[in-house]
């Protein structure tokens, strides 16, 4: 399928970019969403968009010069961001908590299961059997998601203002508004606790980590790069 990359670009949808090569890079195609898109997945020949209020959107890419909406699912709420595991998709839905939805046949995907939350679900990643949701005001919900039908919360991390979640190497990283980035130890993930905080200049939206390495988005300092071990 080359080499493409998929953006959630708000009132403007899903844009998809050939980027072969980088330097020549364009847009091939734009593919209008009804809410606002707020983050993408991609799984095979499918794009998965977090589309606000209109919920999940389900994106046939192949050929990317004629992608369209295939499927769209309603999520109850906002749909801020999601992650793809096993057939299924996980959708952080705001005030709806964690919403899994049944991708094994994309054209007639649905909700098996809604995981309530107290906060406002806005990230949102898997690794090794469990959800990792960025929720608001209660901070950090890790749900284990074994038999997606029946998953349910096994801790709740208190951080202040969860935005952004990442996992990597038995720590979770929280974009964590106003209180910066907090590093949270998950090994095990029912035992989670916080290790360490780092202020940032202004409110941490996003996060990412990369080798020993994680990069913050924030709202009005652009990105800080911080140096884990």
């Amino acid at each position: 399928m080359g080499a493409y990359a998929y953006v959630a670009d708000a009132d403007s949808g899903l844009q998809i970019i050939d980027i072969d090569p980088l330097e020549s890079a364009y847009i091939v195609k734009s593919v209008s969403t009804p809410g606002g898109a707020q983050g993408v997945a991609v799984l095979g020949a499918y794009a998965y968009i977090a589309d606000g209020e209109s919920g999940l959107q389900i994106i046939d890419i192949y050929p990317p010069e004629s992608a369209h909406i295939i499927n769209s699912v309603d999520t109850l709420d906002a749909a801020y961001r999601l992650a793809l595991s096993g057939g299924y998709a996980y959708v952080a839905d705001g005030g709806s908590g964690l919403q899994i939805v049944d991708i094994g046949v994309p054209e007639s995907a649905y909700v098996v299961n809604t995981v309530d939350m107290a906060g406002t679900a806005r990230g949102v990643v898997v690794s090794g059997g469990y959800a990792y949701v960025a929720d608001g005001s209660p901070g950090l919900r890790i749900v284990d998601i074994g038999v997606p039908e029946s998953a349910y919360i096994v801790k709740s991390v208190d951080t202040g203002s969860a935005k952004g979640v990442a996992v990597s190497g038995g720590y979770a990283y929280i974009a964590d508004g106003k209180y910066g980035l907090q590093i949270i130890d998950i090994d095990p993930p029912g035992s989670a606790f916080i290790v360490e905080s780092i202020n940032t200049p202004s409110f941490a939206r996003g996060v990412a980590v990369s080798d020993n390495y994680a990069y913050i988005a924030g709202y009005s300092f652009g990105l800080r790069i911080i140096k884990l071990w």
